[in-house]
């Protein structure tokens, strides 16, 4: 057993080090698990088990990669019971139990120190190899952790739970009756709070009471801040926004703070579309743009990446997964891991942003692959679709030059509706199970070190691996009743769309 270290305020980082070899390993996994959380979204609602957050992380798991961890849950009890002198000895009742089960798996990353070396050179910062990776490292493992997230959720309720967790902005029964108009509003917010109580998920926890200390209950709504937006349009949000809150610029309306509406709290997250060359924004409102310009209707292989990937070679979809956010891709958090079977189709409309005309496409789960749309191998693509945009329309266009200005790529209903989710929460919504290790460096050194400056070995790689897997808790019914997912319009800046619903 390794020593033990006690730190105190005149404890060294190299004192530690040397009485432990492991200590700057494990320091180095917390400080990166640290500042990964600080930039996920999801970090306020995140806890330990029984904390009431929705996000509970169990990390007493000792699991290494494709481990199962199975849950078991019970039901109440049922039945009136006897009454006076009947008997009870044959009417005893029984608990009803029920499993779920989370696998874990390794999830890796790691840049080459060549690339490390060159962008040290180009900004010409005076940070270390190793102080860029460590930040690269956790850059990337927050970005996984946000997207693992929302990908398992989205993949129960649309694949797993036979619609169950799915509501439509004003009530509508399927995707196909949204209308640009269909944006996030009050109405939503307060259905989802019925269809959350009914179906018992129990509430999260964030505050106290001022006066008697006692548990606020309250479920949580999740929205990209698009999709927050429109809220400032319903007259009944304004009033109690402008009246709840502290009035002049402390007011919630102009500091963006989270607002509580019939104790359900509306998070409304920040989404920026940087400039990485992969995909773009989250899977609540994801988009891309078009690599390699497209001529005419004939097309049937759709690229990604903008002007990066203007000649579509770039083909990995380990570091080019430009439409890997879209609708239809199957996002694995496993190595091993079956896709559902998915027979929907899906929709994109391709946006030119010089002029404003655009075209609407469908394919189906086969023709992505997370790189590209593809028709042209086992998917289907179709372009012109009709009930997007008509061929005859003023606003039509099936030629799609990248050179003259962006070219968007945005999912959207079978009537050109671009499409957000926004999901709501409640305590436990899902697990996150952690392994034996989690968030540690890792470094490889495939060639040859420079005698007494081994700093300088250029065919090597550092990283970050750990062992964790996702599920969200179900009931003895095999109900996921901790969450919801609300489909509903929203608008983009820049964009104009006709009205085909």
């Amino acid at each position: 057993m390794a020593p033990s270290v006690q730190i105190d305020g005149r404890t060294l980082l190299s004192a530690a080090v040397a009485n432990d070899a492991n200590f700057q390993q494990k320091f180095w996994s917390r400080k990166i698990k640290v500042d990964a959380r600080n930039r996920n979204p999801f970090s306020l609602f995140m806890g330990a088990e029984k904390s009431g957050q929705p996000i509970s992380e169990k990390t007493d798991l000792k699991a290494a990669g494709g481990d199962t961890v199975t849950f078991t849950t019970t039901a109440d009890i049922g039945g009136r019971g006897r009454f006076g002198e009947q008997s009870l000895k044959d009417h005893v009742n029984e608990f009803e139990f029920g499993t779920y089960k989370l696998q874990v798996d390794k999830r890796q990353f790691a840049i080459g120190w060549q690339h490390l070396l060159k962008y040290l050179k180009m900004r010409g910062n005076d940070m270390s190899p190793e102080q860029l990776a460590d930040t690269l490292s956790t850059r990337w493992w927050a970005s996984m952790e946000r997207d693992d997230i929302m990908h398992v959720l989205l993949r129960i309720a649309y694949f797993e739970t036979s619609g169950r967790n799915i509501i439509r902005a004003q009530g509508k029964a399927s995707q196909a009756d949204l209308t640009l108009a269909d944006t996030l509003s009050t109405y939503e917010i307060e259905q989802a709070q019925v269809r959350m109580q009914a179906q018992g998920a129990t509430p999260m926890q964030v505050r106290k009471d001022q006066f008697t200390g006692a548990s606020i209950p309250r479920y949580l709504v999740f929205t990209p801040a698009k999709g927050g937006y429109t809220l400032d349009d319903d007259p009944k949000w304004r009033e109690v926004v402008s009246r709840g809150g502290a009035q002049g610029v402390q007011n919630p309306y102009f500091t963006g703070e989270m607002v509580p509406w019939r104790n359900m709290l509306v998070y409304s997250c920040e989404v920026i579309d940087d400039t990485s060359d992969g995909r773009r924004q989250n899977a609540l409102e994801p988009i891309a743009y078009l690599g390699k310009p497209i001529a005419d209707e004939n097309e049937l292989t759709i690229t990604g990446g903008g002007s990066k990937n203007a000649t579509g070679a770039k083909t990995n979809v380990a570091l080019h997964d430009y439409f890997a956010n879209f609708p239809g891709y199957f996002w694995n958090v496993r190595n091993v891991e079956a896709a559902p079977t998915d027979t929907k189709t899906y929709y994109a409309i391709l946006y030119n942003m010089l002029d404003g005309k655009y075209e609407g496409i469908s394919y189906n789960a086969g023709a992505i692959n997370g790189n590209t749309i593809d028709g042209d191998g086992s998917g289907t693509v179709t372009r012109e679709v009709a009930s997007i945009l008509g061929t005859g329309d003023a606003r039509y266009s099936n030629a799609h030059n990248t050179a003259t200005g962006d070219v968007l790529i945005i999912p959207c209903t079978i009537n050109g509706v671009p499409l957000m989710r926004s999901l709501v929460l409640g305590a436990d919504a899902l697990n996150i199970g952690k392994g034996a290790f989690d968030a540690e460096r890792i470094e490889m050194n495939d060639g040859f070190t420079p005698v007494g400056n081994p700093s300088d070995a250029t065919d090597k790689a550092r990283g970050i691996h750990g062992i964790r897997g996702y599920q969200s808790p179900r009931d003895t019914d095999g109900r996921a009743n901790g969450f919801l997912v609300i489909e509903h319009a929203y608008d983009l800046p820049g964009v104009t769309l006709v009205d085909m619903s």
